[in-house]
């Protein structure tokens, strides 16, 4: 989430920012209109507190009643603004920095650097799935008959080079001071939208959500960790927080229809260290 003194500071540069996003800059003048008019009712809810405060140690009790009615009504009116201008916010993207390059479609990504050779065989090679296939190491008829489309069973060595993997990156960054974590894979739907997850529709389409329980499915270990901490405070001697999490991650990839839809690469379960 954009910062909102930035916006209010410099809201040519956010809009600039966004427009290569392909959001639309207009968002940036709406946001400001009812950031103003949240500010213009926080003053005069807080104008009126003073009143009551003031007409309290009088002993007026009238007008202090009065005044407490006035302002519950300023603050309903109040958290009816905020809560539009902040879902205004949340559509905001954050700014790209300056040097990235404004490209229509991931065609246009530039190669910043090659290394090593490409291999060269004489030989017509396999792909990848067709050598897991071969070798015992996945089953993607299998799941499709149980789960659908887009899973896989990881059988034999694959399993085993999974978990080793992970253990080596344990390993690894735990000499680094990393603490290893195990999170939740279902997230409360304050918290998702806490770390930006569900303000775009993009980002819903892709994501498990339970109704019933307003709960959803993380797509990776990060939407979990991090707000593992959230509503607390931290003494600078308590920082940096390093984790490492392995968690299994759902995605609906609703977006991904043509792209990879051969192999294990984009499927709807999976295993990552975040």
């Amino acid at each position: 989430m954009l910062d909102i003194n930035l916006i209010r500071a410099d809201p040519e540069r956010v809009k600039k920012g966004i427009m290569t996003k392909n959001a639309d800059p207009k968002l940036v003048d709406e946001f400001l209109w009812f950031d103003g008019k949240w500010r213009a009712l926080m003053q005069e809810v807080e104008n009126l507190r003073a009143r009551q405060k003031k007409a309290g140690e009088e002993r007026n009790i009238k007008e202090a009643k009065q005044l407490k009615e006035e302002i519950h009504a300023k603050e309903g009116a109040l958290r009816e603004v905020e809560n539009t201008r902040d879902t205004v916010l949340r559509k905001l993207p954050n700014l790209p920095l300056p040097s990235v390059p404004v490209g229509a479609s991931d065609k246009e990504n530039m190669v910043l650097r090659e290394v090593g050779e490409k291999p060269k065989f004489d030989f017509a090679p396999r792909d990848y799935l067709a050598l897991a296939e071969a070798l015992d190491l996945v089953d993607m008829e299998r799941a499709a008959k149980v789960s659908g489309s887009r899973f896989a069973y990881l059988k034999n060595e694959a399993v085993l080079l999974e978990f080793a993997i992970a253990r080596l990156v344990f390993d690894t960054l735990g000499k680094e001071g990393f603490v290893p974590l195990v999170p939740p894979v279902i997230v409360n739907e304050e918290m998702m939208r806490g770390m930006g997850y569900v303000d775009r529709g993009e980002d819903l389409d892709e994501t498990y959500y339970l109704e019933k329980d307003k709960q959803y499915l993380v797509g990776t270990a990060e939407q979990s960790v991090g707000p593992m901490h959230a509503g607390e405070i931290f003494s600078e001697q308590e920082l940096p927080k390093r984790y490492v999490a392995f968690s299994t991650s759902f995605r609906r990839e609703a977006g991904s229809y043509g792209k990879d839809t051969k192999g294990i690469l984009r499927v709807h379960q999976f295993d990552k260290l975040e």
